[in-house]
């Protein structure tokens, strides 16, 4: 878990002075991948198998209880489980947007709900890469649970 937030950190420190470099305006590439990550929150929040699919790379890095699993079939398997479980909700909003050349990251928050109920909040940091269509896809996708309320 410790190694999942360095990582973090030491991508959002990398990309975040990427952004101080191209001053505080939203760059096109950037509002492109805001764009994206809306669009990715829409189709999962429509559980919408195959449009959230579109959104993410054949070789798209994601974590499961903690273990990276790596391609877009170990993807399907998992949304298609949470999917299908239709009391589960899961909504994301990007908060932060930034990209330069081919590589971008969105970051904001996330809830995941049961019933209704809140079962985990956090935060998510999802890496997006253009592909030569110019379209963006998920090339890494990692959410951080908040520590439970004491």
């Amino acid at each position: 878990m410790m190694r999942h937030r360095i990582a973090i950190a030491l991508c959002a420190v990398l990309l975040s002075s990427l952004a101080l470099a191209q001053g505080q305006a939203e760059t096109k590439a950037a509002k492109e991948v805001r764009t994206a990550d809306l669009g990715f929150a829409a189709a999962a929040r429509a559980r919408d198998l195959e449009k959230f699919l579109s959104f993410i790379d054949d070789d798209v890095h994601f974590f499961v209880d903690g273990k990276r699993v790596t391609g877009k079939d170990k993807e399907r398997e998992n949304w298609t489980k949470t999917f299908a479980d239709k009391e589960t909700s899961i909504v994301w909003q990007p908060e932060v947007a930034e990209a330069s050349g081919s590589l971008g990251y969105t970051s904001g928050s996330f809830e995941i709900t049961k019933a209704g109920k809140l079962v985990r909040k956090g935060s998510y940091a999802t890496f997006w890469r253009r592909k030569p269509d110019g379209s963006w896809k998920v090339a890494l996708d990692i959410g951080s649970p908040a520590p439970p309320a004491k």
